[in-house]
Order: C-alpha cells, then sequence, then structure tokens
C-alpha cells in the first residue's frame, strides 16, 4: 500500500522523525512505509531487535535488495554506526529501537545521543531522511505516554509521529517537537501490506 499522500507533503525535505509508540502501535511497519519511499535506491536499517523486520518489509512488497542492516545486540554494537564511512552515502537511515538500551546505564544513554547528534547533521549536511523509532514511558507531569529520553528527541527531531492504540483502530498524529502544533491526524489498520489509512 502507498503511504499516504498527506504525510508525504509535510516530509516535504530530509528530516530526522522520530515514531513513538506503545508496543503493536505499527512503528516498525510505519518505518518500512517511510523507508520504501525515501530508499532511492540505498539505505541502512539498524535493528535492535534482530532480523524479523525482513519479513514484515517483504510481505509489504518492499524492495531489500539495496538495504544494508546492522544487527545489533547491545548499546555497544552502536558504537559500529560511528565508525560507518559510508554513512553519508545512504539515501535513509531507519534505526529501530533507537532508545532501547538508554535506560541501561550512563555510558549507553550518552552512546544514543551521540547518535542522535550524527543522525542530525547527516540530514542537515547530506540530506538524509533519518527515521528512528522510540519506545515510550508513561509521563505522569503530563499524564500520557512520551518516548524515553524525550528531552534529547525533542531536540534532535524534525518530527514526532505519535501512534496510539484505540479501542478498535489506531490513530497516528503528526506533531511538531517544538511547539506541540498537530499537523496531521488519521486513523489507521495494520494488514499484511502495511498501513491501511482509513481517512488519509
Amino acid at each position: 500500500m502507498p503511504i499516504c499522500k498527506r504525510i508525504l507533503d509535510i516530509i516535504e525535505r530530509p528530516m530526522l522523525i522520530t515514531i513513538y509508540g506503545s508496543s503493536g502501535t505499527g512503528k516498525t511497519t510505519f518505518a518500512l512505509e517511510l523507508l520504501r519511499h525515501f530508499c532511492k535506491p540505498h539505505c541502512l536499517y539498524i535493528t535492535t531487535s534482530g532480523m524479523n523486520f525482513l519479513d514484515r518489509a517483504q510481505a509489504m512488497g518492499i524492495d531489500v535488495s539495496g538495504l544494508d542492516v546492522l544487527n545489533t545486540i547491545d548499546y555497544l554494537d552502536f558504537t559500529r554506526v560511528l565508525t560507518l564511512k559510508k554513512l553519508i552515502n545512504y539515501d535513509a537511515i531507519v534505526f529501530d529501537s533507537i532508545n532501547q538500551y538508554a535506560s541501561l546505564d550512563e555510558k549507553a544513554r550518552i552512546t544514543t545521543l551521540l547518535i542522535m547528534a550524527i543522525l542530525r547533521f547527516l540530514t542537515d549536511t547530506y540530506g538524509v531522511y533519518s527515521v528512528v523509532t522510540s519506545q515510550v514511558i508513561y509521563d505522569p507531569k503530563v499524564e500520557k505516554e512520551r518516548p524515553i529520553l524525550y528531552n534529547a528527541l525533542k531536540l534532535w527531531s524534525d518530527l514526532f509521529i505519535e501512534l496510539v492504540v484505540l479501542d478498535n483502530t489506531r490513530r497516528a498524529r503528526i506533531i511538531s517537537p517544538a511547539n506541540n502544533t498537530v499537523f496531521f491526524e488519521a486513523t489507521y489498520t495494520i494488514g499484511s501490506e502495511g498501513m491501511l489509512w482509513v481517512n488519509c
């Protein structure tokens, strides 16, 4: 299924995008939808959850022949990202999930922040589309879930994409991290071919 055109109209230039939501909201599927559109033809997918995403990509009809994959086992593998010389040559980079190990210790948190800074640099300087997925944690101050390392992700990201599960569907909202302006809101379901938009 093609990605919703209203979303592409918002992502009109290379950006650093953070997709966040609880388990089962479709973060990986959404990231793959963006990868399908922006990977022309050479991209990098960094996974912290094994190689199962490739099955999802193939079911969605995504050509993975131009996709390099870095499978990370722990946050020390993140340092391999910092030394990849060909990062500037990728059309798009997906990091799924950026904060998988951030709560382990201070070194893991700092390494995660360094990677976000590098993605910001690649986006601004070389026009690389950067997409990260983020796990969430409940924030009692605002009485809702927010991405882990919220303040850092807010600092580096151009857009937040918030995914939530409703009673019998799911909702996506595209939000400005700077001022919380909502640019887009629509509901969707997830099928074998990807995201199926209800009102987009």
